[in-house]
């Protein structure tokens, strides 16, 4: 489908949507030159011996799990996961009962936890090869760095797509209408087959990729340890995280249709959505991109 052809919010033609990427973009980009630099280095050193110093509560590795799945379930509340996770609510509409989303919410589950899991094993592994990550500041932000760098473009890149300038990177919303005789038709296999795909998409996209610090923190945690059995095991637990509000919300939407006059309304608003959401990531992008790639020095030796 051609840009041209793509809907969005009355009178946004495509001149009007690669102005407002342009505004935000350059608004992102000044923002990023202009981080107080003083701020950053404290946060930056306070990180450090929070969650890296061998000697912190955090090396627990019991108490970074638990802090895994609390990263993960407030997730949802960040501009990197709440749009995907809305996309959810269509698979809220195949189920006809509590017993069909717990199903339903079960596979969605197991996916996001094999793709984090994926993730916490990579990264772990890349931490173990890096022996003695977390003994300086300068061997943690050669590695922070480009990693920033490369988050901060991916969630450009996913502003092209909410602007409609660009394939889109977040699963798309696809209200399913109820039938009259919906309720008498059991969930099929093709529902759990999507909740699967929804699930690995979403996790392995904006579920890994935020520049949010708590999760960021988590990760370099992980890659301190150094275990690609912990990794998995940290990361998987966070990925549990992740999952657990969406399937909260589909219970609390099955009644009386609420899912139903939800996702009519999203769908109704869907362009307008689209637009703030393209709006705030071409912000936070480019202010990281900005940042990370002008402005922050790595530590000498």
């Amino acid at each position: 489908m051609g840009v041209t052809q793509i809907g969005f919010a009355a009178g946004t033609s495509v001149p009007k949507r690669v102005l407002l990427f342009g505004l935000m973009a350059g608004a992102g980009i000044l923002g990023g030159l202009n981080w107080n630099m003083d701020l950053t280095n404290w946060a930056y050193g306070g990180f450090l011996q929070s969650f890296l110093d061998p000697t912190a509560q955090i090396a627990n590795l019991g108490v970074g799990l638990l802090l895994a799945f609390l990263i993960g379930f407030i997730h949802i509340t960040t501009p990197c996961y709440l749009p995907a996770a809305v996309a959810a609510l269509p698979l809220v509409q195949a189920a006809k009962h509590k017993r069909d989303w717990f199903k339903i919410a079960l596979v969605l589950t197991a996916a996001m936890i094999v793709v984090t899991a994926l993730f916490g094993a990579i990264v772990g592994a890349a931490g173990g090869a890096a022996a003695g990550l977390g003994a300086s500041a300068r061997p943690m932000a050669l590695v922070m760095k480009p990693v920033l760098i490369g988050m901060g473009m991916l969630m450009v890149l996913a502003a092209l797509g909410e602007f409609g300038l660009v394939p889109r990177l977040f699963p798309e919303l696809h209200p399913a209408q109820r039938q009259a005789g919906a309720s008498a038709e059991p969930v099929r296999g093709s529902v759990y087959r999507r909740a699967a795909g929804f699930g690995a998409l979403i996790a392995a996209t904006f579920g890994i990729i935020c520049t949010a610090p708590p999760y960021l923190a988590l990760v370099a945690y992980v890659a301190v340890v150094g275990s690609v059995l912990y990794g998995a095991v940290a990361l998987g637990v966070y990925g549990i995280g992740m999952a657990l509000p969406i399937a909260l919300g589909g219970v609390g939407l099955l009644p009386a249709g609420r899912s139903t006059r939800l996702t009519g309304w999203l769908a109704t608003n869907r362009e307008t959505i689209r637009l703030a959401q393209g709006v705030l990531l071409t912000f936070l992008g480019t202010l990281t991109v900005a940042f990370f790639w002008v402005r922050y020095a790595v530590p000498p030796s």
